[in-house]
């Protein structure tokens, strides 16, 4: 999202249409704000911002990670 050359992609946001689930770090400082914008922008997002982790929380922390996915996609189940 931040090394876009135009904004062609944060325009499209608004055309998604499909259940979303958006994952940060906490303390992944520069991606926080375009978390929150991208959860704005698509209707209906899902935001989950994960503790003690940074860029890549899914390596920082896989079971807090896998439990944000698995919730999301237990309720598009139900």
């Amino acid at each position: 999202m931040l090394a876009q050359r135009d904004a062609q992609v944060i325009a499209s946001l608004p055309r998604i249409a499909v259940p979303t689930l958006l994952i940060a770090g906490r303390e992944d400082a520069p991606f926080l704000a375009a978390l929150d914008d991208m959860a704005t922008k698509i209707r209906g997002a899902t935001k989950h911002v994960i503790p003690g982790a940074g860029h890549a929380p899914n390596l920082e922390q896989p079971a807090a990670f896998n439990a944000a996915v698995g919730s999301f996609l237990d309720r598009l189940r139900s």
